[in-house]
């Protein structure tokens, strides 16, 4: 390298509310290196902490960089930085190659120390002569290690190549690390191979992976009236907000079942036990969901629906008759496509017979079973099982659920289900409560039972569901707008805060999130595919860290 001054660009990609990666004593050794060289006047290096994507635009249009370091947290899909407001967001991967390829003709090399670095490794060497990424997991203490070598070298005048291999020296002096940072030369991109842990890595990633622990999941799903709306959804399915959360916790448990079954392989010990209440039904304010679903199923039987089916078809059975002599004079006059959205239409609203007839002829067997049968709570494994094969109990039970939304009675035995829980449990359990509702409460200020789970611990994720169409959907606040209904946002009020929290923001970042520092766990939303992840931050409190997934997001 020219005995011309090298400008360097630090850039520290770790939003408030994320781990902090690169600490104070690495950002001290890199300073230092540079300080202690004997070419410490030809070197001059900018920090960005906590940098948002408008910092980095904004100092590479400043100043032509040799070297643009970025530490930070990253995905398959991008690098998180800081948004306007101080949260975490995804920044794509094209995006900042794109960035960073306006400046080739004065950038030489790009050092990248954060997950999957070397898929937008290979799209930065494209432009720039020299790329550092990793594809491997590196300890704390080895990257100061490397960054120590690197800008010794590089304040000795010394060459970029030069630099990479002192610092891989001085982490191999110190440690015995099985992944390395790796250097791309421009042009040699299309070399680089997706091996074999890192496809398993890949894997890994696209499912939920939990550490040793010990947690009690509470469930409240509202079964008013509005759950029968429909929501909408990428294939246009005609389904109701209901069979969308239904389809989303079958989703979030068989996902955390495959982590579970992965962790007694490995002798890790988790153990997740389940709750649920649904409120707002007809016949009942609140019913425990789980005894509902045992009940059912002791009282709704096989034969059961056999003998009001046959009923059913012997009563329609003249009606049936004379429509078919009407058919077959419509089908002679080309009207085929009538007659059978008739017919779909009939088959349709016979279901809908049945099963109101089966609820209507079993409702006081099934409520005074469910009496009998008392509260139940059940392993996760158990609760998916049971999903499995009742779940559907929900949707057809139109005749005992969706009535009105009273709040204060779910609260008030989801608290004192809590307050029993605790009693028989570990301190160390995590509690965690999630609650779906459109927030149309019917009843008092909840507030002091809210205060209530909160001092037993207890973290509330709340998801509020509403007709609205959202443009923003999948951003998590830390504070209600303006333009929020009174439902939106006492629903807001109602979840929990968390700052600094990592592990439970993973997942939604990976999808694409925006996090704005000490976010609400809430969001409001009208789409199933937001409400297919936003359940998944339900098991972030066992979410594993970073070295226990094998997932690294830096130095």
């Amino acid at each position: 390298m020219s005995k011309a001054k090298i400008n360097v660009l630090l850039v520290v990609a770790s939003p408030p509310g994320s781990s902090r990666l690169m600490s104070d004593s690495e950002v001290r050794t890199i300073q230092e290196s540079i300080e202690l060289s004997r070419g410490r006047n030809q070197v001059n290096i900018i920090i960005r902490p906590a940098a948002t994507i408008r910092d980095l635009s904004r100092a590479l249009m400043n100043i032509p960089f040799d070297v643009v370091h970025i530490s930070g947290h990253g995905y398959n899909t991008g690098l998180v930085l800081a948004d306007e407001q101080g949260g975490m967001f995804l920044v794509k991967q094209d995006t900042l190659a794109e960035l960073l390829s306006e400046y080739k003709s004065s950038l030489q090399c790009v050092i990248l120390n954060a997950c999957y670095s070397a898929t937008q490794g290979a799209l930065i060497a494209q432009e720039i002569p020299f790329t550092v990424m990793m594809d491997g997991p590196l300890t704390d203490k080895a990257a100061i290690k490397f960054s120590e070598g690197f800008y010794d070298a590089l304040g000795a005048g010394r060459s970029i190549e030069f630099a990479f291999r002192e610092g891989l020296r001085r982490i191999k002096f110190e440690s015995s690390t099985l992944r390395l940072p790796r250097l791309i030369k421009q042009g040699e991109a299309s070399l680089i191979e997706e091996n074999t842990d890192r496809n398993i890595t890949t894997r890994l990633s696209e499912r939920i992976q939990l550490s040793a622990g010990k947690a009690l999941i509470g469930l409240a799903i509202d079964l008013s009236g509005s759950m029968e709306t429909s929501i909408h959804n990428k294939n246009g399915e005609d389904i109701s907000r209901l069979e969308e959360v239904q389809r989303s916790l079958k989703d979030l448990m068989n996902n955390a079942c495959e982590s579970l079954r992965d962790n007694q392989t490995k002798n890790i010990q988790t153990y997740i036990d389940v709750f649920a209440y649904g409120f707002g039904l007809r016949t009942m304010p609140v019913c425990d969901l789980l005894s509902l679903m045992k009940a059912s199923r002791e009282v709704i039987t096989k034969e059961l629906t056999r003998e009001v089916t046959e009923q059913y078809k012997r009563e329609v059975e003249k009606t049936y008759g004379e429509f078919k002599g009407l058919a077959s004079a419509l089908q002679r006059l080309g009207f085929k496509g009538v007659i059978d959205a008739v017919s779909e239409f009939g088959k349709r609203q016979g279901e809908t017979v049945v099963r109101r007839r089966v609820i209507n002829k079993v409702k006081a067997q099934l409520e005074e079973r469910l009496q009998k049968i008392g509260d139940i709570t059940l392993s996760l494994e158990e609760v998916a099982e049971m999903w499995e094969e009742q779940g559907e109990i929900l949707a057809h039970a139109k005749e005992l659920i969706f009535g009105n939304t009273p709040i204060k009675e779910v609260l008030s035995a989801i608290t004192g289900r809590f307050e029993r829980e605790v009693q028989i449990r570990d301190k160390d359990t995590h509690l965690i409560l999630l609650l779906v509702s459109d927030g149309k409460f019917t009843d008092i200020d909840p507030h002091p039972l809210l205060e209530k789970l909160r001092a037993m611990g207890v973290t509330i994720i709340s998801c509020f569901l509403s007709d609205q169409d959202y443009t923003r959907q999948r951003v998590l606040v830390n504070a209600p707008e303006p333009h929020w209904s009174q439902d939106a946002t006492l629903m807001f009020e109602i979840a929990s805060t968390r700052n600094n929290d990592w592990e439970i923001f993973d997942s939604l970042l990976h999808d694409g999130w925006m996090i704005h520092p000490q976010a609400k766990l809430f969001v409001q939303l009208n789409h199933s595919e937001v409400l297919k992840e936003f359940v998944q931050i339900v098991l972030g409190p066992l979410e594993a860290s970073d070295t226990e997934r094998m997932l690294p997001r830096g130095w």
